[in-house]
């Protein structure tokens, strides 16, 4: 009787040990499972499904510090991505309030203001085409605004040198206001 009781103990033993063997077992399966499948997540960078699976590893082993930590290394990194997220929203609308006050100037012929503002607009977004090609244009009128301006300047002297009929003079001013529209 003894014999039998510490045998039927012993096998009792042995059930539990078995069966508190095959619930770690699930365990350890249920949370190599979960800590790979957040791992390829991560590495996708699906970051939410990512902390998702690592949460589950958690619950299953709660003890563990491999998936806490990842789970806060995707808070802190859902926190910077969302932080340039708002940076870029603000980036983008300085450059576009930029680009109408440039545009605005442009269109009112004010260009040496509209020039400043596709420059500022060019400063935060250096690879934008839009604005250097404004600027080019710009420079174009500018530059025959100035020879224009000198041409005006040059044809009022030899005028006013042919009304005093200094013809020889005159003529000079009208050759040189030639020679800067050819050019």
């Amino acid at each position: 009787n003894e014999a039998e009781r510490i045998r039927l103990e012993k096998e009792k033993a042995d059930a539990e040990a078995a069966r508190l063997a095959a619930i770690q077992a699930e365990k350890d399966k249920n949370y190599s499972e979960a800590i790979a499948k957040a791992d390829n997540l991560f590495n996708e960078k699906s970051y939410e499904a990512a902390r998702t699976e690592y949460r589950n590893a958690l619950a299953v082993k709660p003890g563990e510090s491999y998936p806490q930590q990842k789970v806060d290394e995707i808070t802190k990194t859902l926190a910077a991505i969302e932080q340039a997220k708002k940076e870029q929203e603000l980036l983008d609308r300085n450059y576009a309030n930029l680009i109408q006050q440039a545009d605005r100037f442009f269109t009112t012929k004010v260009y040496t203001d509209s020039k400043d503002k596709y420059n500022a607009a060019l400063q935060l977004k250096p690879d934008e085409n839009y604005p250097k090609e404004k600027i080019a244009e710009i420079e174009k009128i500018l530059e025959q605004q100035a020879i224009d301006e000198k041409y005006k300047v040059i044809i009022v002297a030899a005028d006013g040198f042919f009304k005093t009929e200094n013809y020889l003079q005159a003529k000079d001013k009208y050759n040189e206001a030639l020679g800067v529209k050819a050019a």
